[in-house]
């Protein structure tokens, strides 16, 4: 088998937290893997596995793009945190175990973002339609998010965005490290949307294998509402 190098100065850092997934992470790297797009990096934060996800992830150590660190158990939000402080790309993306790249992904992301950026008012943080998939990988549905609703107002009642998103370095050092309890991902969406604009991609990118998911956690949920009722009281008041 082929070894790929690292590159030096990747432009995209894609995160994978790990905690006890052995079942999923192996499409999801591999899905990475085959991006068409090559200038990037993966950062593995294995956040005190205690099944199978070492010997899995030695599978993909041909791939010298990929990079793991271990830690003791910390939670969802500690290993993205981990995973930042690492990453060099000045796009960031992360992949939980179960979610699956298709292979255009990053090259439309971050050409995407890379545009949108440099525009009045900049829009640093794009996400893209997406589909739930079947244990074997066929898609069961289609997610296509409503192109004519306020971003702030879709946060005020529900995370309308899903895992298939990427931002800029510059928003993740504006907004800050997740927070540790659940919902993390929802939290973070809301205080970043003080620092830029979101944008959508009209595609579907990516794929989600049905059971991979972390269930909800509703008492972070309603914290997450209440706080973006807090920070954006015009928008909140405004929806029905």
């Amino acid at each position: 088998m082929k070894e790929i190098n690292l590159t030096e100065n990747p432009d995209v850092s894609v995160i994978v937290p790990v905690f006890n997934n052995a079942r999923f992470i192996a499409p999801t790297l591999d899905s990475l893997v085959k991006q068409s797009y090559k200038n990037f990096e993966i950062i593995v934060v294995n956040d005190g596995s205690t099944d199978e996800s070492d010997r899995v992830l030695q599978h993909f150590s041909f791939d010298r793009r990929l990079k793991v660190i271990n830690q003791a158990h910390a939670g969802v939000g500690d290993a993205l945190n981990t995973g930042h402080s690492a990453a060099r790309g000045k796009y960031i993306t992360y992949c939980a175990p179960g979610n699956v790249y298709y292979e255009t992904f990053l090259q439309v992301m971050s050409v995407t973002i890379g545009i949108t950026e440099k525009q009045n008012p900049p829009i640093n943080f794009v996400y893209s339609d997406f589909e739930f998939l079947n244990p074997q990988g066929r898609a069961v549905q289609r997610i296509s998010h409503n192109t004519t609703a306020n971003t702030k107002q879709r946060l005020m009642m529900s995370y309308d965005i899903g895992f298939s998103l990427m931002y800029s370095r510059e928003l993740w050092e504006q907004t800050g490290p997740y927070w540790g309890k659940g919902a993390e991902d929802y939290q973070w969406a809301i205080r970043a949307a003080q620092y830029g604009e979101f944008g959508l991609v009209c595609a579907v990118l990516s794929g989600q294998i049905i059971g991979s998911a972390t269930p909800n956690d509703e008492e972070a949920i309603k914290e997450c509402i209440e706080l973006a009722a807090q920070l954006f009281a015009v928008e909140a008041e405004s929806v029905g």
